[in-house]
């Protein structure tokens, strides 16, 4: 499973995120960064009550002016809501990330592609059940650009959905 839903597509999309470096040659800009960030991440599906606390580092590549690819790795605190626990043991996101500048210091960008995570709720009374689950993934946000080495900014982006069992 672990082959099959993780491995593999980080290894497809590092091929792709690689690829476009035989493109330098021909006068292309390809940019590599490394980013992260930490949050409010929301677990259940869409209560307020199942927010954790939650954080991400990622690598990635501006490909083109305007779009860049990105895969990114993380995890959150464990949290409860009405008597039952949860958390997120780990997830990894292989995203696009189209963007445009908005003004000279500021960026927009949204984010398309899919999340693999494995995650746990253990209901009141009951037994902990974890799942690994990979699902589209899609959000977008807003940086400040206090230098090309260093930015800050806010997005959001929904890394699962959740089906109407709750799993």
């Amino acid at each position: 499973y672990l082959m099959n839903h993780v491995v593999r597509p980080i290894f497809v999309f590092l091929i792709l995120l690689l690829l476009p470096a035989q493109a330098t040659a021909n006068g292309l800009d390809i940019r590599p960064y490394v980013s992260g960030g930490i949050g409010a991440y929301v677990l259940g599906p869409g209560s307020g009550d199942d927010t954790v606390f939650g954080g991400y580092g990622a690598i990635g590549a501006e490909v083109m002016p305007n779009l860049a690819l990105e895969i990114r790795g993380g995890t959150t605190a464990n949290g409860s809501s009405a008597g039952s626990t949860f958390g997120t043991d780990w997830f990894v996101s292989y995203l696009a990330k189209p963007q445009a500048q908005v003004m000279p210091e500021v960026n927009v960008y949204g984010l398309i592609g899919a999340s693999t995570i494995k995650s746990w709720r253990t209901p009141t009374g009951g037994t902990k059940v974890s799942a690994t689950k990979t699902s589209f993934s899609f959000g977008g946000g807003i940086e400040y650009m206090f230098s090309n080495d260093f930015s800050i900014g806010i997005e959001a982006i929904a890394l699962d959905f959740q089906d109407k069992t709750g799993r």
